[in-house]
């Protein structure tokens, strides 16, 4: 997990509220991907990376809807 470090007075807290965060995304115009989706993309990102391959999440995400209508979702980590 990345860290970062700011130059600032203030300490920060996260936001967990998730009406807070809906509101956010609405007024930034994000459309997060549902549950299922963002967790496949997740996990398959993640072995790509540890495998050390390039990848896109954008593309992952675009493989996962053509595994899905394949219904080959849980083939790639067989």
């Amino acid at each position: 997990m990345a860290s970062y470090e700011f130059e600032h007075d203030w300490p920060l807290t996260p936001v967990t509220d998730p009406e807070i965060i809906r509101r956010t995304n609405e007024i930034m115009g994000i459309h997060p991907y549902p549950k299922e989706k963002q967790d496949w993309v997740s996990k398959y990102s993640y072995q790509l990376y540890l495998e050390g391959k390039p990848f896109s999440t954008i593309k992952v995400a675009e493989e996962y809807d053509l595994r899905k209508a394949n219904g080959t979702l849980d083939d790639v980590f067989k």
